[in-house]
C-alpha cells in the first residue's frame, strides 16, 4: 500500500485499523502512523455492503501486527460507491481551496490578530479563516482543504503528538517569528563570510568585509559559549558518549549543592539573547521543526561553536550546550518545557505564567455555596490515609453499622467547588493545568492559593461532601446518597499504622533495595508510633472487608504494580534557571533515590494486600456511587470510561487464556498481559456515561481529588447545584433532562470535558517522559561507578522493534528498567532476538536526551518457550 494516500476505517482487528484507500487497495495501520482523521465521511449503513467482503481473519508478522495473508480484491459494485464518496471529499476540499486561496495562504495573518487565546482547535481555526459563522457551518472538506493549507507554515505549531484527531494549533507571535527570522539571517550571513575566508586570506579582505562580520552577533555569542563552556569543562567534562558528566566539585554527603558559580560571567547582550532563545525554541520548547527552514539552522550554531566535534550536530547536541552554557541544569529535565503543554514559571508561556499569579490573590474571600445545607457528622471517626508529610488531604473514609447484613460506607471528600465560581481566575488555571502535576523535580499546584487549599483540606471543622453506599456484606450497592457536611472527628493515620494493624505488617517498602546516588537520602522525620482503639481497628477492618467485598462482586482482573520511580530531593537540585543572560557554571549534583524491584517475566493478577488495597477499593466505590447518582439525575459529570474495546475478542481471550493461566499459575506471561491490555481499548473522560472496561463497572467517575484534579471539581460544580435544586424545590431530579439550574449545560460539559482530557492525557505523558528521564539519569549515575550495579546484567526481550530490525524492547531483570537491545553477531549467531528470550548484556550507553538505555547482548541465557541452555 503506498504512503500518504487517503483512506477510510473499515474495521478495528484488535488495536489495528483496517482501511480501504482511494485505490481500492486494503491494509492494516497502526492508529499511531495517521497524521491527520476526519469523521463522519461515510455512515455505518453506506459501509454495510462491503463489510462481507472484508477479511476478518488475518495472519500476523513478527511483532504480533496483523497483516493480509493474501491479497484481497473488493468487488467494484460494493468498493465503487466507497471510493467514490473518498473522490468526492478530495474533489470538494480542491475546490475549497481554489475557492479561499488568498485567505489560507493568510490564515497566520488572519489569527494572529483575533483577540483572547492563541491556541485553537481546528474548527475554530476554520470558522475564522472562512469566514463562517458558526462552527456548526463547517464541513468536513473544509478541515481537511485548511489542515493541508497549513500544515507546513512553521508559524504556526501543531502539536505533533496530538495532532490525529482534533489538532489544537498555536499561533507564533509576530515579534517571535522576526527574531527568528533574524538569527536565521545572521547564521546565513555567518556561513557566507565561513565560505569566503579562504578568498579572503589570498586577496585581503575589504573594511567593509570586515565591518559587516564584525557587526553580526553570531560572533560574539560564538566567543562568548566557547569562554563559558572551556570555563565549565574544568568542573565537568564531556563523556566518550557525548553526555555531560558529573562535576568534579562534589556536595557535601546530603547533596546540598554550592550557589551557581559566577566568577567572570559572560553577558549576552539582547541579541545574542535571540540566538540562545532559537536554541531554545529549537531544544527545550520544540517549537522548530526540522523539516522547516527554520530547523536547520540549529545545526549549524552548534557547528560553529567548535566545541563539539565528533558529535552528531541535532537536538541533543544542542541540549548540551544550553546545559554548558548555564542557561539549564546539567540534569535538566526537558518535557516540562514543550510549548503545547510547558510548566509555570518557566518562562516558556508568559500567558500561563499570568494566569498563575491571578489564581492566588492575596485578598481571596471564601463563601460558601453549600452552607444552608450542611449536615454536621458529630463525633463519628473519619479515617484520612496518608503519608504524614502530606499537606493537604482529599478524602477520608468511615463506616456506619446499620444492621446484621448491610452498612453505611461513607467516602468523605473536599469540598472547594462550593467556594470557587467556576469563571473566577483560580478555575481557568486550574482548568489549564488539569490537575496537580507531580514532577520527581517538582510539584505544580492546580489550586494555587495557599489559603483556599488550607481551608478545603479534610480537618476538624472542615466543609466537605460525602458519597455514601449502603452495602450488603457480600458487596452489592443497596442505596446511594450525596451529602454535604462538617466533619469533625478526623483521625489521621500513615499508611504504616494501617498496614501494622490492618495488614499485620509493617510495610510493603522493605522487600526490594533502595539505592541512591550522590550522597545519602535525608532521614524521615517520623512522628510518634500512632495507637488505635479496639473500636478504630474494628471500623478499619470492616470498611476492608466491604470494600473487598465490592471488588471482588465487580470481578475484574486486576495486576499487581512492578514499575520502579524515582525520587529527587527538591531540596538538592537548585530550580531551573528558565532564560537568563549569564552564562553559569553549575557545580554538584543532585540525589536521586531509587526502591528498585527485580522484574518478572509474569504478570501476577490481585491487588497490594496494604493501606494501597483498602484505600483503592473505596475510592473506586465512591466513583461508582457518583456516576449511579449523578446519571440517575441526568448531570453531565466527568465520567471516566473506556472507547474502542474489543468486546467478542477480549471475552475469548480471557476465556480460553487468561483465567486458565490464573488459575494454574496465579500470573500470566507479559505477552499474554500486554495482549489483553491492547483489547482493553482506552480510557476517555465523557459527559455521558461509559462502562469502564477495566474496572467492569457499568459507569464511574473519579470524584475523590477535587483539590488536585480539575475533572473532580467540575463534577463537583455539578453535583453541588443539583444538590442545591433539590432542596430548595424540595424535589428529587431522578429522571431530569433539563440543564438550566447547571454551571456547566450538557454542551458547555462536553466541551469542558474535550478539553480536560486532552490536557490530562499531556499530564499523563509528561509525567511519564519525567519519570523515564529521572530513572535514565540514575542509572547512568548508578552504572557508572556511583552504585554497585555489576557490570554483567541480565534483560528479558518484550518485544521486537518493527521499524528499527536492529533493535530489540527488553527490561533489566535486576533493576526493572527497560532498556533496547542492539544486534550484534551474538544475536544473530543466536537466531536473532525473540519475545521471552533471556540474555546477559553489558550497558553499551545512556542516551540521556531521549532517556534511553541501550546495551549489547553477550550471552544466551533461556531462548524463549526452550529450556534454559546448559
Amino acid at each position: 500500500m503506498q504512503n500518504s494516500q487517503p483512506a477510510m476505517v473499515v474495521r478495528y482487528i484488535e488495536r489495528y485499523m483496517q482501511v480501504y484507500t482511494v485505490h481500492g487497495e486494503i491494509g492494516i495501520l497502526d492508529p499511531r502512523s495517521v497524521y491527520f482523521a476526519v469523521q463522519g465521511v461515510i455512515s455505518s449503513n453506506e459501509l454495510a455492503p462491503a463489510m462481507p467482503h472484508f477479511p476478518i481473519d488475518t495472519g500476523k508478522d513478527e511483532a504480533g501486527k496483523p497483516w493480509m495473508e493474501t491479497e484481497v480484491v473488493i468487488p467494484r459494485v460494493v468498493g465503487a460507491p466507497l471510493i467514490d464518496r473518498m473522490v468526492m471529499l478530495i474533489s470538494s476540499a480542491d475546490e475549497c481551496f481554489r475557492n479561499n486561496a488568498y485567505r489560507l495562504d493568510r490564515a497566520w495573518e488572519i489569527m494572529i490578530h483575533t483577540k483572547g487565546s492563541q491556541v485553537f482547535s481546528l474548527e475554530e481555526f476554520a470558522t475564522k479563516v472562512f469566514q463562517q459563522p458558526s462552527m456548526s457551518k463547517i464541513t468536513t472538506a473544509m478541515l481537511w482543504c485548511l489542515y493541508r493549507s497549513v500544515i507546513d507554515d512553521e508559524r504556526i505549531l501543531k502539536d505533533p503528538d496530538f495532532h490525529r484527531v482534533d489538532p489544537q494549533f498555536r499561533l507564533l507571535s509576530q515579534e517571535h517569528y522576526d527574531d527568528r527570522m533574524t538569527v536565521q539571517k545572521w547564521v546565513r550571513h555567518y556561513q557566507e563570510f565561513q565560505a569566503s575566508d579562504t578568498i579572503a586570506s589570498i586577496i585581503g579582505e575589504s573594511d567593509s568585509e570586515k565591518e559587516s562580520r564584525r557587526s553580526n552577533p553570531l560572533y560574539n555569542f560564538i566567543r562568548k559559549a566557547q569562554i563559558v563552556v572551556q570555563k565549565g569543562r574544568k568542573i565537568r567534562s564531556l563523556t566518550p558518549a557525548g553526555q555531560l558528566g558529573l562535576s568534579r566539585v562534589q556536595s557535601s554527603p546530603v547533596g546540598v549543592l554550592p550557589p551557581p558559580e559566577t566568577e567572570n560571567p559572560q553577558h549576552f547582550d539582547k541579541d545574542e539573547m535571540k540566538i540562545l532563545q532559537y536554541l531554545i525554541d529549537w531544544v527545550l520548547t520544540r517549537k522548530i521543526r526540522d523539516d522547516t527552514n527554520s530547523g536547520s539552522i540549529g545545526p549549524a550554531i552548534i557547528r560553529a561553536t567548535g566545541l563539539y566535534d565528533g558529535l552528531q550536530f541535532e537536538r541533543s547536541t544542542g541540549f548540551l550546550l544550553l546545559k554548558e552554557l548555564g542557561v539549564i541544569m546539567p540534569w535538566e529535565n526537558r518535557s516540562k518545557y514543550y510549548f503545547n503543554f510547558p510548566m509555570p514559571g518557566l518562562g516558556v508561556d508568559p500567558a500561563l505564567d499570568e494566569m498563575r499569579k491571578l489564581a492566588n490573590p492575596p485578598d481571596l474571600a471564601l463563601k460558601d455555596s453549600m452552607k444552608d445545607l450542611r449536615k454536621d457528622w458529630g463525633d463519628m471517626p473519619i479515617f484520612c490515609i496518608d503519608s504524614f508529610d502530606t499537606e493537604t488531604l482529599d478524602d477520608g473514609v468511615s463506616v456506619e453499622a446499620i444492621d446484621d447484613v448491610s452498612s453505611w460506607v461513607h467516602i468523605h471528600v473536599a469540598n472547594p467547588s462550593a467556594f470557587i465560581d467556576k469563571d473566577s481566575a483560580i478555575a481557568k488555571y486550574a482548568a489549564r493545568l488539569s490537575s496537580t502535576i507531580y514532577l520527581d523535580d517538582g510539584l505544580y499546584l492546580m489550586l494555587e492559593s495557599d489559603k483556599l487549599r488550607r481551608h478545603c483540606s479534610l480537618a476538624p471543622g472542615c466543609p466537605s461532601i460525602t458519597f455514601s453506599a449502603r452495602m450488603s456484606f457480600s458487596g452489592d450497592i443497596l442505596e446511594t446518597k450525596v451529602t454535604h457536611g462538617i466533619l469533625n472527628n478526623i483521625k489521621r493515620l500513615t499508611p504504616e499504622t494501617v498496614n501494622r494493624y490492618i495488614y499485620a505488617n509493617d510495610s510493603s517498602s522493605g522487600k526490594f533495595p533502595i539505592i541512591t546516588v550522590g550522597g545519602e537520602w535525608p532521614a524521615n522525620t517520623e512522628e510518634e508510633d500512632q495507637i488505635l482503639t479496639d473500636s478504630e481497628i474494628k471500623a478499619l477492618v470492616k470498611l476492608r472487608e466491604l470494600g473487598s467485598a465490592r471488588r471482588l462482586k465487580r470481578n475484574a482482573i486486576l495486576f499487581l504494580p512492578d514499575s520502579p520511580s524515582p525520587k529527587v530531593d527538591p531540596g538538592k537540585a537548585h530550580p531551573s534557571f528558565g532564560i537568563h543572560s549569564l552564562g553559569q557554571c553549575i557545580v554538584g549534583d543532585p540525589l536521586i533515590t531509587m526502591q528498585l524491584s527485580q522484574y518478572e517475566s509474569v504478570k501476577r493478577v490481585g491487588v497490594e494486600k496494604n493501606s494501597t488495597e483498602l484505600v483503592s477499593n473505596l475510592m473506586i466505590l465512591a466513583g461508582e456511587v457518583v456516576a449511579k447518582w449523578s446519571a440517575e439525575r441526568g448531570l453531565p459529570i466527568a465520567y471516566s470510561g473506556t472507547v474502542g474495546s474489543f468486546k467478542v475478542a477480549r471475552e475469548a481471550f480471557v476465556h480460553n487464556v487468561l483465567l486458565p493461566a490464573i488459575k494454574e499459575h496465579g500470573c500470566v506471561p507479559e505477552q499474554h498481559f500486554l495482549h489483553y491490555i491492547s483489547l482493553l481499548g482506552h480510557n476517555v473522560c465523557s459527559s455521558i456515561p461509559l462502562e469502564h472496561v477495566s474496572l467492569n463497572i457499568p459507569m464511574y467517575c473519579k470524584t475523590t481529588s477535587p483539590l488536585r484534579r480539575w475533572g473532580d471539581l467540575f463534577s463537583h460544580w455539578q453535583i453541588d447545584a443539583a444538590v442545591r435544586y433539590e432542596a430548595n424545590n424540595k424535589l428529587s431530579l431522578i429522571g431530569n433532562t433539563n440543564d438550566h439550574f447547571l454551571p456547566f449545560s450538557y454542551s458547555e460539559a462536553a466541551e469542558a470535558i474535550k478539553e480536560y482530557d486532552f490536557n490530562s492525557r499531556r499530564c499523563k505523558i509528561l509525567m511519564l517522559q519525567s519519570r523515564l528521564h529521572w530513572v535514565a539519569q540514575w542509572f547512568h549515575r548508578a552504572y557508572y561507578h556511583e552504585a554497585s550495579l555489576p557490570k554483567i546484567l541480565t534483560a528479558y526481550v518484550t518485544k521486537l522493534n518493527v521499524r528499527k530490525k536492529n533493535i530489540a524492547l527488553a527490561v533489566i531483570k535486576e533493576v526493572s528498567i527497560k532498556c533496547r537491545l542492539n544486534h550484534n553477531a551474538i544475536s544473530h549467531a543466536e537466531g536473532g532476538f525473540e519475545e521471552g528470550d533471556y540474555w546477559e548484556i553489558e550497558i553499551d550507553r545512556v542516551d540521556i536526551f531521549y532517556s534511553k538505555i541501550y546495551a549489547n547482548p553477550i550471552r544466551l541465557l533461556k531462548k524463549a518457550n526452550i529450556r534454559p541452555i546448559q
